[in-house]
């Protein structure tokens, strides 16, 4: 199934993220009730507040992942640093004790191998990749960890 899914990347600047809000809400509905606090609003406050201080340098990009039908069955937020003459991109709202992010369950290895290929083969200009601190216990967590 993993081949007929879809991914697309859209890009922010300075802190804000790309206006996703209904394809965000839309995964969200098909999402169990631990991932329903990782809405749009609440990455977008967190890009906004943080992620144009330095080291963060504004620029955003969300990974979305489609179903054969076209419905957004995984959100991947991303945040932009430089550090340590690298860049690094960060899951949004990193510092926070539980991480994760919008992933429908369903369809969660598939679309974590969807946004493994992605990051690998469609997104360029990154050195480092860092999603923790996070618990792998989650089956997006996990699955995206192992892709």
């Amino acid at each position: 199934m993993a081949a007929a899914l879809q991914t697309r990347i859209h890009e922010g600047l300075n802190g804000a993220l790309p206006d996703l809000r209904d394809a965000w809400r839309q995964c969200l509905s098909a999402c169990p009730p631990e991932q329903q606090l990782f809405t749009f609003d609440w990455y977008d406050a967190w890009t906004r507040a943080y992620g144009t201080r330095p080291p963060w340098t504004g620029r955003t990009r969300v990974i979305v992942v489609h179903d054969p039908a076209g419905a957004p069955c995984a959100l991947l937020p991303l945040i932009e640093r430089r550090a340590q003459g690298l860049t690094w991109l960060s899951l949004a709202g990193f510092y926070q004790p539980l991480r994760t992010f919008p992933a429908v369950p369903i369809l969660a290895g598939d679309a974590c191998e969807a946004l493994a290929r992605a990051l690998l083969h469609d997104l360029s200009g990154w050195d480092v990749l860092r999603f923790g601190p996070w618990d792998a216990a989650a089956p997006e967590r996990a699955a995206l960890i192992d892709a």
